[in-house]
């Protein structure tokens, strides 16, 4: 049986009880992309992957380490055929620097920057969309050809 793409799971690491109120989705970072610039900028200027995202934060990665309370705004593209793409502003509250390469970083959602992103992240989350979404409709049976 194949990896689901996302797994919603409630996150009961010691640090995480003080500070996360919603369950996190955690994700395969090789199909997920991210990309974000500062506030008024024209184009993105960074691009990495999410490695987790709930209604109110993620933990992505970037190859240049931003600054702890930096405001960022952020597309981030979530795994599965749906195509997710949700657009939110928020501030960097964490660096995980615990391996080499990219830097990990923790986002807290400040605001969502479409009218349909905060309802497009819930829907993922619920499995309404998404990975884990159940077809509304089912396929009628194949016919062998005679």
């Amino acid at each position: 049986m194949p990896e689901p793409l996302a797994k919603l799971t409630p996150d009961t690491t010691p640090a995480a009880e003080d500070h996360r109120a919603a369950p996190r989705a955690t994700l395969p970072p090789m199909y997920t992309l991210l990309r974000a610039k500062r506030p008024g900028d024209d184009r993105y200027r960074w691009s990495g992957h999410l490695y987790d995202v709930s209604m109110t934060g993620m933990r992505f990665e970037l190859d240049d380490a931003l600054k702890t309370g930096e405001l960022i705004q952020v597309r981030a593209m979530l795994p599965g055929q749906d195509h997710v793409t949700v657009r939110i502003e928020g501030r960097v509250v964490r660096m995980h620097d615990d391996e080499a390469g990219p830097v990990r970083m923790g986002l807290l959602i400040e605001r969502f920057l479409g009218p349909h992103d905060r309802a497009k992240l819930a829907d993922y989350l619920t499995g309404k969309i998404g990975p884990h979404a159940v077809p509304t409709q089912q396929a009628p049976p194949l016919r062998r050809a005679a």
